[in-house]
């Protein structure tokens, strides 16, 4: 067995006179997760978006990130069971979360040999890559496989990004045993408006409006610096995309979650079977408001999307907190991030910098588009990061990872 690494980190959230243990005991809606264990299935080996490694960080300081958001959330949220206990208000606590993500590298045909070993993970993550869904090269062919007997027919929990969204669509293209698994029809393909690259935005269907924003949305404020993030409507997202492949068609088990003229299927979510994936859909055309019948709809298992949510993710910027939660001092962040926007730093990873570099190298876009796409999107950063914790957020508490 092949020797993988796995990489880790710890955040403390902290909040001035909160006692984390008796929030935790009476809170009736739940509370997050505290130990996320995840998998990677990476799918590059060349920089700058590889190695596994390196797409591993960038996913390990956006889901940190995103966990130590959803935290402050909880305990801003529920403070105000601490009146019920005035003896807990002379008290300071804290809580160290953590996220782990285990390294596979699909590349070199290295997945989990057991059951147990699959299942030891909360979740998985299908990167992004430079190669095609529709390569014949026989790594793309493994992992197909892997995706139509491990993930699809085990529902295991999977978020999809870029080569994850469109792979996952291809590799269900043909399959058509309806004795195992139904769900078929899938397909990739080039995008027929050339490469993509930069800041992008795309609207929600109904089924994206229920599913990634039904958990977090502008109510928590979650843009640091946008003085208008409470009038913007939140009918679109905006997000960064390096890509020249795209989903053409998605297979019967899918549901869309949203696009543009461009590119039709930006976001998809995957169900056990199309049955599942129609009653869901009919549920959501209904907009009922029946509880019991909501109670009652299928869940998807797995989320993709075109875009890159993993690049607003610099390392550096993890532990500083959201605009207006709480800090190890009990005080408001909103300083420190301003400070640090202030100081010339990016919340966004240099490897999609250096990504658009390799785009224009290879000639797939100008020079001047670089320079362009990487002023826009410095310029519009508070939004980008909204937008994609908002994402990863919401598709984390669908699939019970936060």
């Amino acid at each position: 067995m092949p020797e993988r690494e796995t990489i880790s980190k710890e955040i403390s959230i902290a909040r001035l006179n909160t006692d984390i243990e008796y929030l935790i005991r009476k809170t009736t809606n739940g509370i997050p997760n505290t130990n996320l264990k995840l998998m990677i299935l990476a799918c590059e080996e060349k920089g700058p978006y590889g190695p596994a490694v390196n797409t591993a960080n960038m996913f390990l300081n956006a889901f940190s990130l995103a966990q130590e958001r959803v935290w402050n959330m909880y305990l801003e949220e529920n403070g105000h069971l601490l009146s019920e206990n005035s003896n807990i208000l002379q008290k300071n606590s804290s809580i160290v979360v953590s996220v782990s993500i285990t390294i596979y590298n699909c590349v070199k045909n290295d997945y989990p040999t057991t059951k147990k070993e699959w299942d030891s993970y909360q979740g998985i993550i299908l990167s992004g890559s430079f190669s095609a869904a529709y390569d014949e090269t026989p790594w793309i062919l493994k992992l197909k496989e892997m995706i139509r007997d491990e993930i699809q027919k085990y529902s295991r929990p999977t978020l999809g990004v870029c080569f994850g969204h469109q792979i996952y669509a291809h590799a269900l293209e043909e399959w058509k045993d309806s004795t195992t698994i139904p769900c078929w029809g899938g397909r990739a393909t080039k995008c027929p408006k050339g490469t993509q690259a930069g800041r992008r935005s795309f609207q929600l269907t109904s089924a994206g409006s229920s599913l990634l924003f039904q958990h977090f949305h502008d109510k928590h404020e979650m843009n640091f610096n946008h003085k208008d993030s409470n009038k913007r409507k939140r009918d679109g997202v905006q997000l960064l995309y390096t890509h020249s492949d795209m989903v053409e068609l998605l297979p019967s088990c899918a549901v869309s979650l949203g696009g543009n003229s461009i590119v039709p299927i930006q976001s998809a979510a995957y169900f056990s079977s199309s049955e599942e994936s129609q009653i869901f859909r009919s549920s959501i055309e209904a907009k009922s408001t029946n509880t019991s019948l909501k109670g009652d709809r299928p869940s998807p298992h797995v989320f993709t999307f075109q875009a890159h949510p993993e690049y607003v993710s610099a390392s550096d910027v993890v532990n500083l907190g959201c605009s207006g939660c709480l800090n190890t001092k009990g005080e408001k962040n909103g300083n420190a991030i301003s400070n640090y926007l202030d100081s010339g730093a990016s919340f966004i990873s240099s490897n999609y910098n250096d990504i658009l570099d390799l785009l224009e190298k290879k000639g797939f876009i100008s020079k001047e588009s670089v320079t362009k796409e990487i002023i826009d999107s410095r310029n519009h950063e508070d939004i980008l990061r909204n937008d994609s914790l908002c994402m990863i957020m919401n598709v984390s508490r669908n699939l019970k990872w936060l």
